[in-house]
């Protein structure tokens, strides 16, 4: 595989510091795996403006040691020295917030949270995105999307990176003649079994679930047509040998629940006594599965409906959340190390619409804190990838218009037990530029793994973003 390494790319732009801040496919298997030429960045100059004082010139963010989580070793350069944390900018400081604490909008060494340390682009020709991201228990990390190419038809892709960015290996899985395929979404497996799920599209849209291996080779697959209509599988979350899938079918699109076994052969389903648009699901620690929908009661307001879910499909408890003339939807979950979930998505009124995050307890969902996240710009953006981070808080990705006529991607973080914001931050290009971040993990020391879409300006690429606690 050739690997070029360029040495500049967008600045990112922060938004908002935190309020502490003094200075601001289809059933056909492939034979092989294939190869793509790969753009690795390693650090950029460039400029970073903030929303308070600090309005200063971006620096080196050098390669990452792992996941030791060390910003300082991450930015090849120690800005730390005595007048780091004293509350003012000096010498080569890019920020300082009175504390030398990572992750609330300035890090330890003076520099910005949720600095980009590297950059990893996977070009293709055609349509392209990644959708799912999980790590391995070898701390690798598994990514799922879609490739197309000019003259032909989308394909699901399947990869697994390092977390320092090198590829191990990627599957194309190609589509029947005349169809699309792409994946939606992936979860790993203690002893490594991935199983990725999403869509198959010809005359119809149907729902598709594959397993594969470890190292990428393919196991088992089966295209199915939930409904006469179209459907696709959005989410997936492994329970033992089972597979719970997020279903979404019909032509108004409905939700549920569907468990597949190891024959992927449906084991139970769980219908939602509502009338749900829009959903996700996640794993807890105690076994059961954590499931979200929006729930619709008229055009002008949908609520949310959280229910937990035994390994049997039945019920433990349920709870609606909502308000009037406000529309809730949710598009991805996370549960914690304790069980309690936080639901990300979209909040919708008439003429705008704002990142939501919804945290719930996981014994009983009932709501812990709501907090809306609106981005700059003309008020539509949403969030579409949701991790909870080893530095106590939540981390969240999404996509937000812009004035231009674009999409800039942009990830942030939030107190996990409160909501509040620390920081957010912008990665998008100028202009019309369509760029989308759709997935993240997080690693050791609060760094972050990001996945989307990038345009630069005559190619969209699939990358990876490795960012700062």
């Amino acid at each position: 595989m050739e690997v070029r390494t360029t040495k500049a790319l967008r600045p990112a732009r922060v938004f908002v510091f935190a309020a502490a801040l003094a200075c601001s496919g289809g059933e056909s298997a492939s034979t092989g795996a294939t190869t793509s030429t790969m753009t690795s960045t390693a650090g950029t100059t460039g400029t970073t403006g903030t929303t308070g004082e600090i309005a200063t010139e971006g620096t080196s963010t050098g390669a990452t040691d792992g996941q030791s989580g060390s910003t300082a070793a991450s930015t090849g350069e120690d800005t730390t020295g005595a007048l780091c944390g004293n509350g003012h900018i000096d010498g080569d400081e890019l920020c300082d917030d009175g504390n030398v604490v990572d992750g609330d909008g300035c890090n330890a060494d003076c520099t910005p949270s949720g600095a980009e340390l590297w950059r990893q682009t996977i070009p293709g020709s055609g349509s392209v995105g990644i959708n799912g991201m999980e790590l391995d228990a070898a701390g690798d990390v598994v990514v799922a999307g879609f490739v197309g190419a000019v003259s032909a038809e989308n394909a699901g892709w399947l990869a697994k990176f390092t977390v320092d960015g090198e590829l191990l290996w990627e599957h194309i899985q190609p589509a029947p003649e005349g169809s699309n395929t792409g994946y939606r979404d992936v979860a790993v497996a203690d002893d490594g079994r991935i199983v990725a799920v999403g869509w198959e599209e010809g005359d119809l849209v149907d729902s598709t679930i594959h397993v594969y291996a470890g190292d990428g080779s393919w196991q088992s697959g089966a295209t199915i047509a939930v409904d006469p209509d179209n459907d696709l599988f959005s989410d997936v979350a492994l329970a033992g040998e089972l597979a719970v899938v997020m279903s979404r079918y019909g032509e108004e699109g409905a939700m549920k629940v569907i468990a597949y076994d190891a024959a992927l052969a449906a084991a139970w389903e769980y219908v939602p006594a509502i009338e749900a648009r829009g959903g996700a699901l996640a794993r807890g620690p105690d076994g059961a599965t954590i499931a979200a929908f929006g729930e619709w009661t008229s055009p002008e307001t949908q609520g949310l409906y959280v229910v937990s879910l035994s390994d049997d499909g039945d019920a433990v408890w349920s709870r609606s959340h909502g308000d009037p003339l406000t529309r809730y939807f949710p598009y991805r979950l996370a549960v914690d190390d304790g069980g309690d979930a936080v639901i990300c998505g979209e909040l919708a009124r008439t003429e705008a619409s704002d990142t939501l995050l919804f945290a719930v307890a996981g014994d009983d969902g009932a709501a812990r804190w709501k907090e809306r996240f609106p981005v700059p710009g003309p008020g539509y953006d949403w969030c579409s990838a949701v991790t909870f981070t080893d530095d106590g808080a939540v981390a969240f990705a999404g996509s937000a218009f812009t004035q231009s006529g674009g999409w800039d991607a942009w990830v942030g973080k939030a107190d996990a037990a409160t909501g509040e914001e620390r920081w957010l931050r912008s990665f998008g290009g100028e202009g019309t530029a369509t760029d989308r971040s759709a997935a993240l993990v997080g690693l050791a020391g609060g760094e972050l793994l990001v996945g989307g879409v990038m345009d630069d300006g005559q190619e969209r690429l699939r990358t990876l973003l490795r960012l700062s606690p």
